[in-house]
């Protein structure tokens, strides 16, 4: 019985290493890679374009995100309101790092790998550094100087809303 336990412990760590290592490996390429080239002529698009130019899939990749959003932030409404505290808290740890990383996913599929000008920037760069510190935070958990990155991670998501509200008001009125 015990082995059992030890098993699934394992098992919770793995996933967990795995899906903060993807995170932080699509948060480098969302950095660092270079913007998807957008075709030459229509007859030579292939999906990049299809998910890049297409307006219904510019919006179902962004409610993908806003959905992937709001279900990362029930990690922190689970902590505050006590009527929500069921489960265990590493499987809403566990959760919160693999929607993050599915986040970061659609996030390429939404973008292209640009990073955007202006507010959508500033929105960008907000996800991007709180997709870093919250997969360096979760490296570094019960660590020295782990709660600096979690409160890094917790800042960078606080402009989140405002600038989300922001992009979704200057996609649909402009």
């Amino acid at each position: 019985m015990a082995r059992s336990g030890r098993s699934r412990t394992l098992r919770k760590v793995r996933f967990g290493m795995v899906a903060t290592a993807a995170a932080a490996a699509l948060t480098i390429v969302i950095v660092f890679g270079e913007p998807v080239a957008p075709a030459a002529s229509v007859l030579e698009g292939g999906v990049w374009d299809t998910l890049y130019r297409d307006g219904w899939w510019r919006r179902a990749t962004g409610f993908g995100l806003l959905g992937c959003s709001l279900a990362a932030a029930g990690f922190s409404v689970h902590k505050r309101w006590k009527f929500l505290r069921f489960g265990h808290l590493t499987w809403w740890r566990l959760a919160h790092s693999a929607i993050g990383t599915l986040a970061l996913a659609v996030l390429v599929a939404h973008t292209g790998l640009r990073l955007g000008s202006g507010l959508n920037q500033a929105l960008m760069l907000s996800f991007l550094a709180s997709s870093a510190f919250g997969a360096a935070a979760a490296v570094r958990s019960g660590k020295p100087k782990s709660r600096w990155l979690l409160w890094g991670h917790i800042l960078a998501v606080w402009p989140f809303p405002v600038l989300l509200g922001f992009h979704i008001l200057s996609a649909y009125y402009f």
